[in-house]
This record gives structure tokens, sequence and C-alpha cells, in this order.
């Protein structure tokens, strides 16, 4: 059976994992790519990407698509178009779909409302033969849909039991405004090659999908690793395949979490013989634990991605339920820094619950600790399900509509949201970028702001000054339009390179 599964980033996760599930039944399988959609909240050649995709599909059987919840819109978009020329029957999965399947069903002619690792090889096996497809577990039918966003859930899927991930990059093939071609080991050089070793995430972050993910297997352990023996199998050999890999970075929530000491001894001993590349990944602060960074360190351990840090007890309670305080966040860089190990740190902007203070404990955290870093600034983004999505409609921030999905994706349009906020956001939006001691000079610079002018800008004063005048949504509009164009000018210049990660620190 002729398959097509397309994402709208660059080897997604979900799909790399299918794909050889279903090539290991006999059915052909590629992957259409399309990252600019992703990379460019605001498409300018969303027409020509849509015809592109139109012209690269043919004989398909089956269409899969999976997106995050900010690409919605332009899913529906690719999926209405594709509808004009072809009848084959699309299967939307994903994040999105599990948790809104009613905005989903309006447009796909399935809908994957759970994990599809058993679901769609089931599905592609039974269309094959011609078979009855009714039934089918974790699926919702348009052709029987009533409002009834319930069917009957698969069982949570044995990580081990996945043959790999699909690093076949002459099935895979990308999509823009340029056209289709094939990807290419060129597409991965100057940055890494993607990995994990777990599924979703132990903690409870009251703004994460995973935690709503979770609750839709009650009394189930949705947080699942795979043994890191088949990690360094699957890496070795497509590191051997493709020698211009430089780097591995490890897509998991929380890479540390679950992990003991003799589990990271054998990685260490078998990566190091086998691999032979740095890697970095995302943690939790509160997995950041020495001996472990010893041992990954002498792997290869090359940066870490922190989860979220805020200044603000308050809010850490708010947003993370994290008993760990701003000072060990602190401690824990410094310990990193002494391993030589890069750091990017992540901190959440725009949230209307977060006071202006609470912003301010978080840049004055953020001065207490050793450079060099990293510094990432998220907007609040509000998934549904999440008790930060409850929270936000409760409180009449956000509507229960799917286009407040894109709350906060860029600057300008985040403004409407801002209430008390907008000036020391302005300020955490400047901070983007390294924090570094320049060798020459000895100033101290986060982002776009030397130290001495920053401290100025979060004082009382300036605070004060900044929010009382007359014209501050104009100045605030002006500010956030030229922070916007300049970023993104930037970005995509050093996106290229980065690809999200700390690999090209130096």
């Amino acid at each position: 059976m002729k398959i097509t599964l397309i994402s709208t980033i660059m080897f997604e996760l979900g799909i790399s994992t299918l794909a050889p599930l279903l090539k290991r039944q006999g059915h052909q399988v590629k992957i259409f790519q399309i990252p600019e959609i992703a990379d460019n909240f605001e498409v300018k050649h969303f027409e020509k990407i849509k015809n592109n995709l139109n012209k690269a599909l043919g004989d398909e059987e089956l269409i899969g698509i999976t997106c995050f919840s900010e690409h919605y819109t332009k899913v529906v978009s690719l999926i209405e178009n594709i509808k004009k020329d072809f009848n084959t029957p699309i299967i939307w999965g994903g994040v999105h779909a599990i948790l809104r399947p009613e905005d989903c069903i309006k447009y796909a002619d399935i809908v994957c409302v759970g994990e599809a690792e058993y679901t769609l090889p089931e599905l592609a096996g039974r269309m094959e033969k011609g078979e009855d497809i009714s039934g089918i577990k974790n699926l919702l039918f348009k052709k029987d849909w009533n409002g009834n966003t319930k069917c009957e859930m698969e069982e949570l899927y044995d990580l081990n039991e996945l043959p790999g991930l699909d690093y076949e990059f002459d099935k895979q093939f990308i999509i823009d405004k340029d056209g289709i071609r094939k990807t290419t080991e060129d597409d991965i050089k100057g940055g890494e090659i993607i990995s994990f070793s777990s599924r979703s995430c132990p903690y409870t972050c009251t703004f994460c999908c995973n935690v709503a993910l979770a609750g839709m297997y009650p009394g189930k352990k949705f947080f699942r690793q795979r043994d890191l023996g088949r990690v360094v199998d699957e890496l070795s050999v497509v590191t051997k395949k493709y020698p211009k890999i430089k780097a591995v970075w490890f897509n998991d929530a929380d890479f540390l979490s679950g992990k003991n000491i003799s589990e990271l001894e054998m990685f260490r001993d078998r990566y190091l013989k086998e691999v032979k590349l740095p890697f970095s990944f995302w943690a939790n602060p509160l997995a950041i634990k020495e001996p472990k960074i010893k041992i990954l360190k002498e792997a290869g351990l090359h940066g870490i991605s922190l989860g979220t840090l805020s200044g603000s007890k308050r809010l850490q309670k708010l947003i993370n339920k994290r008993k760990a305080t701003s000072g060990k966040y602190i401690e824990n860089v410094k310990m990193l820094l002494r391993y030589n190990v890069k750091v990017e740190i992540d901190v959440i902007s725009r949230n209307p619950f977060e006071t202006e203070e609470d912003s301010v404990a978080t840049i004055r955290a953020l001065l207490e600790i050793k450079k060099p870093f990293r510094l990432v600034i998220f907007s609040m983004a509000y998934y549904f399900g999440t008790e930060m999505y409850n929270k936000a409609v409760e409180s009449g921030f956000i509507t229960n509509r799917q286009y407040d999905l894109n709350y906060g994706m860029t600057f300008y349009k985040s403004l409407k949201y801002e209430t008390k906020n907008a000036y020391i956001n302005i300020i955490l939006a400047l901070l983007r970028g390294e924090a570094k001691v320049g060798k020459f000079t000895g100033i101290t610079w986060y982002g776009l702001l030397p130290e001495s002018l920053l401290i100025i800008l979060i004082s009382k004063p300036a605070r004060c000054f900044f929010n009382n005048m007359p014209f501050e949504r104009l100045i605030y509009r002006t500010l956030a339009f030229f922070f916007e164009v300049f970023y993104n000018t930037v970005r995509s210049a050093k996106e290229l390179l980065e690809r999200r990660n700390v690999i090209n620190l130096d």
C-alpha cells in the first residue's frame, strides 16, 4: 500500500517512529516535510507551498498528517487544498488531534485520538486487504461523526518494540515555495541528528500538553523510556551511514529523569565506542545531579537546555509546580559550567498571571547566573486540555476558540493580551540570545542589552516612568514592531545552523 506522511516540521518524531513500522509490514512510505510553516508563522508564499504539495502527491492510497497546535489553521488549509484534487483518505494525528478531535474531524476523513504505533499499521493493513476499518481503537471516522469524541482507546506502545526512527532520507522530501526536493545528508549538516530515549515527562507543569495527554490514559504510566542500548544501536548505524552528522540532539522532554547511574555508565561506554559525537538535550532543573553530569560529560555531553526559570516562588508554583528555588537553578548552572557544558536557559514571558514584580524577579535571577549561557524567551502558549489553558479561559484572557492557539506566537500580536507587563516583556525580548562577558571590553551583555543599561531599565523609577507615559501603547507597539522585524531577520539566518539547540554557541 502506498502511504504518504506529512509533517510541518523537519524530522518530526511521531512520523519518524511510524514510518518504519509501516515499512516493516511491506507498505511503501514517503515522508513530506514542510518546515517553512513552522519556521515562519506568517508564511508569505503559502499558496505556492500548498500547490507544490499537491504536485508532489500522486497515487497515494492513504495520507497521514500531523502538526503542532499552533500550525492548526495552516494544516486545515493544506487539507482543503488536497481535497480539491484528490479523493485519497486523510488521517490526522498528533497532539492537536488527540486533544481537540472535534476541530480535526471537520476536515480529515479519520482522526487518531491516541498513539498511532498500533493503530496506523492496523488501519493500513485492513485498507490494503479491503477489510472493514470500523471499530479500530483510537480512531474517529468522519462518516460516523455524531459529535462524540470518545472511542475505545488502544494500549500504550512499548517503545522498545520500535524498529527505530526513519533515517532513510531518500524517501523523505522537503516542500517549500520553490518546489519539492529530496532530503539529503546536507539537510542535517551543521546541525544534529534527532533521537529520543523517552516519551512524555514525569513532571506536571500546568502549561504542558504532556500532562493533558497523560490524562487520556488514567491509571497508566504515560512516561516511558527506551532501552539506552537500543538508542545507541540506532545511532551507531545512522552516524556511520551519514558521516556528515556532527552531533546528536535527544528530543526528550527530560533526558535525565528515570535514568540511574548504571544505565548512564553503560550508555557512556557504548556511546564512546560506537557513536563518538557531541550530544545535547533538554532537562528539568530538578533532575540535574552532578554524578549523572560527570558520566554524560565523559560520554560527549555538549549542551543542556534547562526548563523554565522563574525568580518568583509564586510563579514557580503556579506554572511549574516545582519545589526547587531559583537559587538551586543558579547552583546547577554553575555546576554545568564547571564541566564545560553549554547551557541554554528557557524563560516564559507574556503570562497574564505574572505580575511585573514576578518578571523583574526573573531578570534579577538571570543577573546572578554565571556567564556564558544562551537565553531563550518563549511566549506563553495555551494548549487545549492543560491547566493553564483552562485557567486562562476561566479568567477571560482567551476564549475557547482555535485561533487563540496562536496567542503569543509573535511579539507584536501578543501585545493585545498585555495588561501590566508590556514594558518588562519588551525588555525580556531584548535579552534573547547569548549572555556573555566581552573578551576585550569586559562588558557583560544579555542579548542586545549591556548589564549596566539592563539594571537601569528594570529599576522601579524607569518602570514607573515608562508605564505612565501618555502614549505608551504607541511606544510599545512601535518597539515591538521594530524588534519583531529585527528578530525574525536574524533568527532565519541563525536557526539554519542552530536549529533550536545549544550546539553552535562557540
